[in-house]
């Protein structure tokens, strides 16, 4: 192959090659123990977040993006945060053996540095203690509802063509085709 074809060949290929990810929201809340009487009122409030219910989104089978191209310096990421929260001992009822699970899954197209390796992370350990903080703030009205609440989850990023993910070349073979035609 001509030197000229095999710089177009690399050239254009690495700007044709794409990451696809999914881009969805699973929100599910689950009750333990719940008397009808008050899992129906609690029910109808959080009802708009039913519409987030995604099983697809939680099994990684939910239909895929391209993802924009990533700035200089940086690659296209496939993310996903998945988070899980069980709240047991329902005090404002006086029901110790009634809960309930909120589990949230969010996939997204995001960029991160170049050189930064696929991971999956737990959620206490990402960021410092500000942000447990913060997380545990934001459970504090819960706190004062429940006994118990507990947390976890953990937070991934890919930027490999795995899974869901897929690789678009038809452009770069098109170029290539183009050019060893002309030359």
């Amino acid at each position: 192959m001509d030197t000229r074809i095999g710089l177009l060949f690399l050239f254009t290929i690495s700007s044709c090659i794409a990451l696809e990810c999914s881009t969805c929201t699973h929100v599910a809340i689950e009750y333990t123990n719940m008397p009808a009487s008050i899992e129906g009122p609690l029910n109808a409030q959080m009802s708009t977040l039913n519409s987030l219910r995604n099983e697809q989104c939680v099994s990684n089978s939910a239909p895929t993006e391209t993802c924009e191209v990533a700035g200089p310096g940086f690659n296209d990421t496939c993310t996903s945060l998945t988070f899980t929260m069980t709240c047991m001992g329902f005090q404002t009822a006086d029901l110790a053996n009634a809960g309930m699970t909120i589990e949230i899954v969010d996939r997204e197209c995001s960029a991160s540095p170049e050189g930064t390796e696929d991971t999956c992370r737990k959620l206490n350990t990402l960021g410092g203690a500000e942000s447990q903080a913060a997380i545990l703030l934001a459970l504090q009205s819960l706190t004062t509802q429940f006994d118990s609440v507990k947390y976890n989850g953990e937070y991934c990023t890919s930027t490999t063509n795995s899974g869901s993910s897929t690789m678009i070349l038809m452009p770069s073979v098109a170029v290539v085709l183009i050019a060893s035609y002309l030359v």
